[in-house]
């Protein structure tokens, strides 16, 4: 609102507005964390069709990278105390795992048992 405070007049494109976005953070649940960021560029321009009809368009420019992992609680704070432990072997498990597909480190995590 403060970059676009009017609409353009009726047939008309309004100015094109550019933001940057670096931003990052964290969502806990009772089960997760999620961990997301985004970074890079967005512009954003409005059309007036009529006094009663706009369209607004929003793109990257050249794009914009949104991740966003899920954490379960419940197995970080098992690892953390994996790392406690015994930190060379949850090392020597992470380096390992460094040169292998998401598939084969997922599978590995769930043969280990917790008990």
């Amino acid at each position: 609102w403060k970059k676009a405070p009017c609409w353009p007049q009726p047939g008309n494109y309004g100015t094109t507005f550019t933001k940057d976005l670096d931003y990052h953070g964290e969502i806990k649940t009772n089960n997760y964390i999620y961990l997301w960021s985004v970074l890079g560029t967005i512009k954003m321009q409005d059309y007036c069709v009529s006094y009663s009809e706009f369209h607004g368009w929003i793109w990257g420019d050249p794009e914009v990278v949104l991740k966003c992992i899920r954490c379960d609680q419940h197995k970080l704070k098992q690892w953390n105390q994996v790392c406690i432990d015994d930190f060379a072997f949850a090392k020597s498990f992470a380096d390992g795992a460094s040169d292998k597909s998401i598939s084969t480190i997922t599978s590995k995590l769930k043969a280990i048992s917790w008990d």
